[in-house]
């Protein structure tokens, strides 16, 4: 689940879906929301990984959550 601002969620949801990144499988978003589907968990964990590079110290929070509930990470979050 990602947030964004009040109406922007459409906009970020159709530039991660143009963006063709191979672990999302798709993404549903709302108005403030998105969910990004993913196949496993491991895509998961490369995709807050992908967040984090892109975006920044932002997304860390959401690093640690994803990371407190895999057995892996990817070699940028080990």
């Amino acid at each position: 689940m990602l947030r964004t601002t009040i109406g922007a969620a459409q906009s970020v949801a159709a530039a991660i879906d143009k963006a063709e990144w191979p672990e999302v499988v798709g993404t549903i978003s709302g108005d403030d929301t998105i969910f990004l589907a993913t196949d496993t968990g491991r895509a998961q964990a490369q995709i807050v990984a992908k967040m984090v590079r892109e975006f920044g110290p932002f997304f860390i929070k959401m690093a640690q959550v994803a990371a407190a509930t895999a057995d892996f990470l990817p070699d940028e979050m080990a």
